[in-house]
């Protein structure tokens, strides 16, 4: 779903609506993503699913033609996506590209400009000459970082 949302976000998509998304089903399903092939009613059922989860994260609103909502990402949110890349990820490159952000509905830019937001407020030390990135985070690990907010 993080493809379909992202994709009409880019594409500047004012709105769609089930069938849209019942398109993006049918896509998933030529893949053989799915365990097993779908009914039509089935593609629909899962189209409104999908559809009610993106509207349940806060990221679409309105029915039965869904819009995209003016989503403010937390700072912690962001620092937590940030700690679970840096472990799978060893650039800060990498990060800043990763398809994950598509998530929050982010792109590689918009992610650096969020970085640049946490420097400025010194949650993270984040510096960028040309190509090269440097990026310092206050924990050691996401669980650390975790713990922090618990405090």
């Amino acid at each position: 779903m993080q493809d379909f949302l992202f994709r009409q976000h880019e594409e500047g998509v004012a709105a769609f609506d089930t069938n849209a998304v019942q398109l993006f089903v049918e896509g998933i399903e030529r893949e053989k993503l799915l365990g097993a092939p779908l009914t039509a009613y089935g593609r629909i059922r899962l189209a409104r699913d999908l559809l009610r989860m993106a509207a349940a994260f806060g990221l679409v609103k309105g029915q039965p033609l869904r819009r995209f909502a003016q989503v403010t990402i937390p700072d912690d949110a962001l620092l937590y996506a940030l700690y679970s890349l840096q472990g799978e990820l060893p650039s800060v490159s990498r990060a800043l590209q990763s398809r994950k952000w598509r998530l929050f509905l982010l792109t590689p830019s918009a992610v650096e400009r969020e970085l640049l937001n946490l420097h400025q407020f010194r949650r993270v030390r984040y510096d960028h000459a040309g190509s090269i990135r440097e990026l310092s985070l206050h924990y050691k690990s996401v669980q650390e970082f975790a713990r922090s907010l618990t405090l």
